[in-house]
């Protein structure tokens, strides 16, 4: 008995469609939140460094993406002003909501598409927070931050590179709490007076 050759063509165009929509679906869906595997440290220059503690901003949505800060920390007690690891991420999303995905840095905000991050992130060793003094002020200059985020609960890994070509991997991943206006803005400030230094 002979087939139909259209009727066999149609079925491998349909088994075709499916197959290139689940592919599709799992991009999309890798993309917005990413498999994120943590170690809770960073490692600069051979040496691994703790991270204990997260913080996020939400920025809100304008001009077709969403901003959204985020923090790490390794913070010894709320008492101790010496903060020996501090990272700052400055990310955007074409999304409304920001959910997370695989985000590239870029240089400035020119026609750019897609997730991306900021030439203002940093990185910074034995932050003081008393004498606004700090070991080192590394200004990250490219690399990638892929973000799973479910509510407060964030996996953030980054491969990083500095100005001076040094190389910043690391991750962590837990609650990240909500950093306040106040908090935001005096790190703004203590940010600008170490940079300055």
């Amino acid at each position: 008995m002979r087939t139909n050759p259209l009727n066999a063509i149609n079925k491998i165009l349909v088994i075709a469609v499916m197959i290139f929509g689940m592919i599709s679906c799992s991009k999309d869906k890798d993309n917005s939140n990413p498999d994120v595997e943590t170690h809770d440290e960073v490692t600069y220059k051979g040496t691994s460094y703790p991270i204990n503690a997260g913080g996020y901003d939400d920025l809100g949505y304008d001009e077709g993406f969403s901003n959204t800060e985020l923090y790490l920390f390794n913070i010894k007690s709320d008492s101790d002003p010496l903060i020996p690891v501090y990272i700052y991420l400055d990310l955007f999303s074409p999304e409304k909501e920001f959910k997370g995905g695989t985000f590239k840095y870029v240089k400035g905000e020119e026609n750019v598409e897609g997730k991306y991050f900021l030439n203002d992130a940093i990185f910074i060793r034995n932050m003081n927070i008393d004498t606004n003094k700090a070991d080192e002020v590394v200004e990250i200059t490219d690399g990638t931050v892929k973000v799973s985020r479910d509510g407060e609960n964030f996996k953030v890994e980054f491969d990083l590179v500095s100005k001076g070509n040094e190389a910043i991997k690391g991750s962590y991943g837990g609650v990240f709490r909500k950093v306040s206006d106040n908090a935001a803005k005096a790190k703004n400030k203590l940010y600008n007076q170490i940079k300055k230094r």
